[in-house]
């Protein structure tokens, strides 16, 4: 796991050389905020990057909390929030915010759960969830190893196939982004997720991701 001062270096050059209209959000995203609540009080993103996400989910919530340990990022996402008064961007490591317990409708994590230990960050979201609140994440996960070759050569010929061409200099800091992260394996994900949060759906996607969407049991309290 790389340190935060590395990673908050890292995203702040990303920041300055992603495109302006970059909001668009990928088929796992969409596909996760269709698990969120359709109204909600108070939502919570934890790595909220350039805000994309967090808009999404401020077109149901009366507020959200978007945190994130780049500079740079936040700059960005405030900048294309302007339509978007009750989304509050906080600078910081959320490994050292304080959630309120128990208070939010909607907690979201996208691609930024391998950066933090997984478990300690895990409990401290579903703390944070009010009852019959959802919990959101996306993640990438480890896919090393020969019995992952047929899957992993798919993936790398559909991508080829679908996505863009990124802009040189932009592809290259997020390659230099990529050296040296640690990712779980899906199995790992599995278990976490059967013993903190029975009933999920826990899907392992193409794309070397992972995701989680799972109702902690109660009451809605919206």
């Amino acid at each position: 796991m790389k340190p935060t001062h590395q990673v908050r270096a890292e995203f702040d050059r990303i920041a300055r050389l992603s495109a302006p209209d970059s909001d668009a959000l990928g088929r796992y995203e969409e596909s996760l905020l269709r698990h969120a609540p359709a109204v909600m009080s108070a939502a919570l993103e934890i790595g909220c990057g350039t805000g994309a996400f967090a808009r999404r989910l401020a077109e149901r919530a009366k507020h959200v909390t978007a945190i994130d340990v780049s500079p740079g990022m936040l700059e960005a996402a405030r900048l294309r929030s302007g339509r978007f008064p009750n989304i509050d961007y906080v600078l910081g490591d959320a490994t050292g915010v304080d959630f309120p317990a128990e208070r939010i409708d909607c907690v979201a994590s996208l691609t930024t759960l391998h950066h933090v230990p997984l478990r300690p960050m895990l409990d401290k979201m579903i703390g944070a969830l009010a009852p019959g609140g959802v919990l959101l994440v996306l993640d990438l996960v480890d896919a090393t190893g020969i019995r992952h070759l047929p899957r992993n050569a798919l993936a790398w010929i559909v991508g080829r196939m679908t996505r863009g061409r990124p802009v040189a200099e932009l592809a290259r800091e997020w390659e230099q982004h990529g050296r040296g992260e640690t990712y779980v394996r899906f199995a790992e994900i599995e278990a976490l997720a059967a013993e903190r949060m029975p009933g999920a759906q826990v899907r392992n996607h193409l794309f070397w991701r992972y995701s989680i969407a799972w109702t902690k049991p109660g009451r809605p309290g919206v």
